[in-house]
């Protein structure tokens, strides 16, 4: 009699801001089956196995990496949204990774608005944990298009902040526990967005005082806040 084995549906894709994302840097399998899929905890208490950001992307570039089974290509993208910026990656070294690959090589010159979908990975440990994102895909669009899934993430991160102020989940005393802080502390990721979503729409001066990233501020590494070096050898 064949084995019977199990079958999981693709998990939704979290629309997520990138300065929640960088703080997730725990990681956990839902259940013990070998395709069990694999988490982030958000410090939100919301998990994550495929993420949607969007923002501008300032840098593009790929280099070719050695490794046991010879020489890849690796694509490196940073993508700056509200108040952080997140480090991108794909590689020829795995198939799945092929159809983001070919988006990559027809991006425009940067900087230009995209949308990004990818699985989220935490490498390393402790202090020298940082978190990546393995593209799946990746589109360039209009500053409208951007601004719709930012303002849908900033709904899911309040949804979330809501409903720890009611229900205490497993997920949330567990990200509580881990980040040693609670979802009320990520309100100020809204109150950024919100400046963020009213610059980009040109109803903010340029001069106002902002830690948001701008399409005039996009240029310098340190106005996106990722931590990744994306020239460093990784594998997707």
């Amino acid at each position: 009699m064949a084995e019977t084995k199990t079958f999981r549906m693709p998990v939704q894709a979290v629309r997520i801001l990138p300065a929640e994302l960088n703080k997730a840097l725990y990681t956990f399998k839902d259940g013990d089956e070998e395709m069990a899929p694999k988490f982030v905890l958000l410090p939100s208490g919301r998990r994550a196995s495929r993420v949607v950001i969007a923002g501008v992307v300032t840098e593009v570039y790929k280099t070719t990496e050695q490794s046991e089974k010879g020489a890849y290509d690796r694509w490196s993208v940073r993508l700056v949204g509200p108040t952080a910026g997140v480090a991108l990656t794909a590689n020829t070294m795995f198939d799945g990774q092929n159809a983001a690959i070919e988006m990559l090589k027809k991006l425009p010159p940067a900087p230009f608005d995209a949308i990004a979908i990818g699985r989220p990975k935490v490498l390393g440990e402790g202090d020298d944990a940082v978190m990546l994102v393995s593209l799946e895909a990746i589109v360039p669009v209009d500053t409208d298009d951007v601004i719709d899934v930012v303002v849908e993430a900033a709904e899911g991160l309040a949804d979330a902040i809501l409903a720890s102020r009611k229900d205490a989940t497993m997920d949330t005393v567990k990200a509580k526990s881990v980040y040693g802080t609670s979802p009320e502390e990520l309100l100020h990721l809204l109150d950024g967005t919100k400046e963020y979503i009213l610059r980009r729409q040109g109803k903010l001066p340029v001069e106002s005082k902002s830690t948001a990233p701008t399409q005039t501020q996009i240029s310098g590494e340190a106005a996106d806040g990722c931590d990744v070096d994306l020239r460093s050898p990784v594998s997707a």
